[in-house]
């Protein structure tokens, strides 16, 4: 059983456990987490591309219906 360190909440203890280096599940979560983490980048990264684009199209949309009046 790792060592459980008291929070100033104790809601939520903090607990340490060693973990071997040939650990399997331990190296899956963390490849695991990685590629998660890799996810939210490229979804944060086209969030990003689209609110600049958004813009754009919306003001072209306005030019072209103005030019149709």
């Amino acid at each position: 059983m790792g060592k459980i360190l008291q929070t100033s909440s104790n809601l939520l203890p903090i607990v340490f456990e060693e973990i071997s280096d040939d650990d399997k599940a331990f190296e899956h979560y963390i490849k695991d987490i990685i590629l998660k983490l890799l996810n939210v980048e490229i979804m944060t990264d086209a969030n990003d591309f689209c609110r600049k684009i958004f813009p754009i199209g919306y003001a072209q949309n306005l030019a072209q219906l103005k030019s149709a009046f």
